[in-house]
């Protein structure tokens, strides 16, 4: 084996241990970072709770826990968004530069194994001219003897001689020609398969990365990719951050009263609109597998549930009028309630409220009155000022 053929084996090799590497190390960064952050995230949770369920315990009314309570609960969102936040750029910036650092060795074997086609064509064409150059010579030795045997002079034959050998010499260049070519074309055909092969490789890996980011969308119930037709709006940033997150645009579409909603990634061409949220109409449960080809927009449920699957609807708030059972009313969507109804008229006793849902309760029609409000997930007895005084109420999802 000539030491041409031994470093293209070696470089070949080389790409094929960095693929490996690539695999290894960003797959590794996503296990590595998660579990730093989260160990952090875990350990800031725990103090957030431990803080509520001592002020808690000194609290003076219901209505003072819900309210520590409630800002706990918003304290354990923001830090479970931030480490989720951080991760997540830091995976995604270390998996976009050992691909652009793969593809640019792939690039490479691409634009040698070009350049050994190249060669081998260059060598196909200079034996086709050779060739040429052969017969030419052959037909001249052979039209040369047969002018020499019809004069019969030395003069003639001695030409004829000349050029026939200058005929066989021209033999031995083809031969060679044709080696040169053949071992070219083979080179070239070995070296071609070997930078295509790398490519698909590489193809097969970033997809694989694409799937190992969106694993991370996957918490959110989420799938890569938009439907057009059912989107609804844009929503603003949330607070002062230049950033969203999947977590936030879940939230501003309950708030918003939808089901559904879309995050644009920083991977989206228009800077304007990295990181910014959309949310599909109101009461339409998507159902969507995906397109695994965009990394730009994400489709996730509001509520739960998968795309894939079909969103969840809207939580349902169960009213009673006894602690004990006693009639039962349910209640889904955002409502405004101004009045109960003269069969529910101060007759509401207990409510169960699920999981992103505020049931906010008035003592007069119209929401006027004494206000109390009740945030799920949670079941609850109505105390003394409350049991049996409600007549109007609201329902809102701002979690």
């Amino acid at each position: 084996m000539d030491s041409e053929s031994r470093g293209g084996g070696k470089t070949t090799l080389f790409i094929v241990v960095f693929f490996l590497c690539v695999i290894s190390a960003v797959v590794g960064y996503f296990q590595y970072t998660m579990s730093n952050q989260q160990a952090e995230a875990e350990q800031k949770i725990k103090d957030i709770q431990a803080k509520a369920e001592a002020d808690i315990t000194t609290a003076k009314s219901e209505e003072e826990k819900r309210e520590i309570q409630r800002k706990a609960d918003l304290e354990l969102e923001q830090a479970r968004i931030k480490v989720q936040t951080d991760a997540e750029k830091k995976a995604l910036a270390d998996r976009e530069a050992k691909i652009k650092a793969a593809e640019a060795a792939v690039n490479k074997k691409m634009a040698d194994a070009a350049a050994t086609v190249k060669n081998a064509q260059n060598l196909q064409n200079q034996a086709k001219k050779v060739k040429a150059d052969a017969d030419k010579k052959n037909k001249d030795a052979a039209d040369a003897m047969a002018k020499a045997v019809a004069s019969g002079k030395a003069v003639d034959k001695k030409l004829a001689d000349e050029k026939k050998k200058l005929a066989a010499d021209a033999k031995k260049k083809i031969d060679a020609a044709n080696k040169a070519a053949a071992d070219a074309t083979t080179k070239a055909t070995a070296e071609a398969k070997k930078a295509l092969d790398l490519k698909a490789q590489l193809a097969q890996i970033d997809a694989k990365l694409k799937g190992k980011v969106f694993e991370l969308a996957a918490k959110y119930g989420a799938v890569p990719g938009y439907i057009s037709k059912d989107y609804w709006k844009d929503v603003p940033r949330v607070g002062f951050s230049k950033t969203n997150t999947p977590e936030q645009c879940a939230k501003a579409a309950r708030q918003g009263g939808a089901l559904a909603y879309g995050f644009r990634t920083d991977k989206h061409p228009n800077p304007k609109y990295r990181n910014t949220c959309f949310i599909y109409k109101k009461g339409k449960r998507i159902k969507f597998d995906g397109n695994g080809a965009d990394e730009a927009h994400i489709t996730g449920c509001a509520f739960g549930g998968n795309p894939k699957s079909r969103c969840a609807d809207y939580p349902t708030v169960t009213l009673r009028t006894s602690v004990f059972g006693g009639a039962r009313r349910t209640e889904k969507g955002m409502k405004d309630v101004s009045y109960v109804g003269s069969a529910w008229n101060d007759k509401i006793s207990l409510v169960q409220v699920p999981k992103y849902t505020t049931l906010y309760l008035y003592k007069d029609a119209g929401y006027k009155g004494g206000q109390t409000w009740i945030t799920g997930p949670r079941t609850q007895a109505l105390d003394g000022n409350w049991n049996n005084k409600a007549s109007s109420f609201k329902i809102r999802y701002n979690q």
